[in-house]
């Protein structure tokens, strides 16, 4: 694979900055302030955000597919959320099986780029082999990175779950009726990742489990999408 390194300037936006104060109130010489007793939602998600931030960067920075530099020196990688940081992810690298679980790899960036762009607490200049790109550019390109190894990243992601891509339909046995019954009612279509397909299934089976849905159809559509689901899931074992 030709070499691709995506390189990001994260920096806390205004909006950010209000809510990181909230969430973390500097006092006395401490490096990484205790947070209040009470917060807003709004704080409390903030704080969420930049533990699981300093998880991800540590993470691609401890396998050797990223090269972190603090915008302040003095802090370490927890503390970073607050000041910033600037990334540079070698997405060539993601994908090499004897190096790292490339799977996970691919899931962390993705998931990186998802909490930067919906978090609101960060601006970031994104630059891909050169040339400035944006988020939502940036987050297709790497579905595709990765569906050329052999793994799925998309919506459904989320820190520490991947999914292998199927094999190709035509070399997979023909989709029963039972298996057809429950993407159509799942809204899926053939192949898809396996997290998706669990995450369908516990949906379906809460909206017509007999506990919670007594009529008769509602039965038998539990049982068909019970029985489509099973079967689809051997396929992934």
């Amino acid at each position: 694979m030709e070499e691709r390194t995506l390189w990001l300037h994260i920096e806390p936006s205004s909006a950010g900055r209000m809510l990181m104060r909230e969430a973390y109130p500097r006092g006395g010489d401490q490096r990484l302030p205790a947070k209040r007793s009470v917060q807003s939602a709004a704080s409390k998600q903030a704080s969420v955000t930049i533990a699981t931030l300093a998880e991800i960067v540590d993470r691609l920075d401890t396998f050797a597919v990223a090269e972190v530099d603090l915008i302040d020196s003095k802090n370490d990688v927890e503390e970073a959320g607050l000041t910033g940081y600037d990334l540079g992810i070698y997405l060539d690298i993601l994908g090499c099986e004897d190096r790292l679980d490339p799977g996970e790899m691919f899931g962390a960036v993705y998931v990186l780029l998802v909490l930067l762009e919906d978090s609101g607490l960060y601006d970031v200049e994104l630059v891909f082999d050169d040339e400035e790109t944006n988020m939502h550019a940036m987050r297709e390109l790497l579905t595709r990175i990765a569906e050329e190894a052999g793994y799925y990243v998309g919506p459904e992601t989320e820190l520490g779950e991947f999914s292998p891509l199927h094999e190709p339909q035509e070399q997979v046995p023909k989709l029963s009726a039972a298996e057809r019954f429950f993407l159509d009612e799942a809204k899926l279509s053939w192949p898809c990742a396996e997290m998706q397909l669990k995450r369908q299934w516990k949906a379906i089976a809460s909206r017509y489990h007999p506990d919670k849905a007594p009529e008769p159809a509602a039965a038998d559509k539990f049982r068909r999408n019970k029985e489509g689901y099973e079967l689809l899931k051997q396929r992934f074992a």
